[in-house]
């Protein structure tokens, strides 16, 4: 997959990205993106580079005591999703709620 980092890359510097305008996490740290600029170095990176499901999962739901814990809303079939945050966070799999679509 590497030879495609470059002309990926270089077609992501013609693209039009915009800065985000809610929290959107990056699959090869878990960070939130800060810019167009960031997600244009990121992105070519989760073409060869495992994602850090587990570590994005730990940032998304970590609250102080006492503060709101997110809801999540799992669609369609399976239950994989709420499977693995019970493995992760067993808060935020007690939180998530199956969706038939």
């Amino acid at each position: 997959m590497v030879p495609a980092v470059e002309p990926f890359a270089l077609a992501l510097k013609k693209a039009t990205i915009n800065d985000m305008i809610i929290p959107v996490h990056s699959n090869v740290d878990g960070k939130i993106y800060r810019d167009a600029n960031h997600i244009r170095r990121q992105l070519p990176k989760q073409i060869y580079k495992p994602v850090c499901w587990e570590q994005t999962l730990h940032i998304l739901y970590e609250r102080p005591q006492g503060n709101h814990f997110p809801r999540t809303f799992e669609c369609g079939p399976g239950k994989s999703l709420v499977t693995i945050l019970n493995q992760v966070n067993k808060k935020a799999g007690d939180s998530a709620a199956k969706v038939p679509c």
